[in-house]
């Protein structure tokens, strides 16, 4: 079995063009609400065709998948001891006992390229549960190991495609995107920054100011840390760099430079910064745009 590693390069598309929205307000609203996740039956090991191995945990290696995550175990403070593939995002609900995933669609070498079906395989004390979906699934919710057990550690076994097409082309626009909260200055870059939700929580990812591209999910304070998972709506694909900036104190008003912050991160998954009062926090992004003639 192959395991993906993702290059994440840059969508050269003629017919798309590059701009920031640097506009002061927006005259219209033109907010885009995420679509809901599929919520499938859990199968036992046996009837999903994954391998039971000791212990009760299971891998994909008998199914028909060509990428596998690996396992990857779930810490005391809940974070993961590995990176996720490029492209999922993975969070998981203490109080619920529940995990949510999701996938973005990438650029590789130059194609993007979206799921064709995936195995979640949720491993939680002394047995695992297989969570199937189909293809062109993009996020799955209420995937929980077997009774009243913690999920310990989690494998996805998965299939790429290239990303179908509609009857014309698909066209992208690059944009700006900046987490939800205060402007950095009242006029001109509306650039802004996101006070941190004590105990964790979640801000809405706006590119171009106006566009609801996706979620920004901060998780409590470990070891004086915060791990930061970004999720993409669809019609919006990655770009390749996240910049991020943390405050102990409000901002500074001056336009930012993301290019200058502290942190740099090729992927939107397991990005870990110290803790701080105030995050700026920018993705770089294109979203999908009528073709024109």
């Amino acid at each position: 079995m192959r395991k993906l590693s993702m290059l994440l390069v840059l969508a050269v598309v003629a017919i798309s063009c590059q701009k920031d929205n640097l506009s002061d307000e927006p005259t219209q609203s033109m907010r885009k609400s995420s679509s809901a996740c599929d919520v499938v039956s859990p199968q036992s090991v046996a009837d999903a065709g994954a391998i039971s191995r000791p212990g009760g945990n299971a891998d994909c290696n008998g199914a028909d998948y060509d990428y596998s995550s690996d396992r990857v175990n779930r810490n005391s403070d809940n974070t993961w001891d590995a990176s996720f593939p490029d492209g999922f995002s993975v969070i998981y609900d203490e109080s619920s006992k529940q995990l949510t995933w999701s996938y973005t669609s990438q650029m590789v070498d130059g194609v993007l390229m979206c799921l064709d079906g995936i195995q979640v395989i949720a491993k939680g004390g002394s047995g695992a549960q297989v969570y199937s979906y189909g293809s062109d699934v993009h996020c799955g919710e209420e995937v929980s190991a077997p009774g009243t057990a913690d999920i310990s550690n989690l494998t996805l076994c998965y299939n790429l495609k290239t990303c179908s097409q509609t009857t014309s082309d698909t066209c992208y626009e690059g944009e700006s995107a900046w987490g939800e909260g205060t402007r950095y200055v009242n006029r001109g870059n509306w650039a802004t920054y996101s006070a941190y939700p004590t105990g964790g929580g979640s801000v809405t990812l706006y590119a171009g100011q106006t566009h609801d591209a996706g979620t920004i999910t901060f998780s409590a304070v470990s070891n004086g840390e915060v791990t930061i998972d970004i999720t993409l709506n669809s019609g919006f694909v990655f770009d390749g760099d996240v910049h991020i900036q943390g405050y102990n104190s409000t901002p500074p008003s001056r336009n930012p430079a993301p290019g200058q912050f502290d942190h740099k991160f090729a992927q939107l998954t397991g990005m870990v910064v110290d803790e701080a009062m105030y995050y700026g926090i920018h993705v770089n992004v294109n979203r999908e745009v009528p073709c024109e003639d």
